[in-house]
C-alpha cells in the first residue's frame, strides 16, 4: 500500500506517531498498526488519486473488517460495508466538501 501511494505526486506516505503510554503497559492499538499518514498538496485529482489507490488496494486484499478512515480539512469519512457504488458516491462528496475552501 505504502508503495502503491509513493507512486503518485504525494509529498510523504508515513506511519503516524503515538504517544507512549503510561509506564509499565504493554497494550498496541491495533487501529494504528495499518495506519498510513499522506501529506499531499490541496488538489482534488490527487486526492481522488490517492482515495482511488487504497480503495484498489482494499479490493485486492480483501479482510474481515476493513476500514477506510479518511481526514481532511477536520472532515472525517469513514468507510466499511458499503458498496463499491455507494463507496463512490460517498468519496466524491468527501473529496468535494474537503478541499472546497472554507467561507470565512
Amino acid at each position: 500500500m505504502r508503495q502503491d501511494l509513493l507512486e503518485l505526486d504525494v509529498d510523504s506516505v508515513s506511519r503516524p506517531t503515538q504517544a507512549p503510554g503510561p509506564e509499565g503497559s504493554k497494550g498496541l492499538d491495533l487501529a494504528a498498526v495499518g495506519a498510513l499518514l499522506v501529506a499531499l498538496k490541496s488538489s482534488v485529482e490527487l486526492t481522488t488519486q490517492v482515495v482511488s489507490a487504497v480503495r484498489s488496494w482494499m479490493h485486492r486484499t480483501k479482510g474481515p473488517t476493513q476500514t477506510l478512515k479518511l481526514t481532511m480539512n477536520g472532515q472525517t469519512l469513514e468507510l466499511s460495508a458499503a458498496t463499491t457504488d455507494q463507496q463512490q458516491q460517498l468519496v466524491d462528496a468527501f473529496v468535494a466538501a474537503a478541499t472546497t475552501p472554507k467561507q470565512t
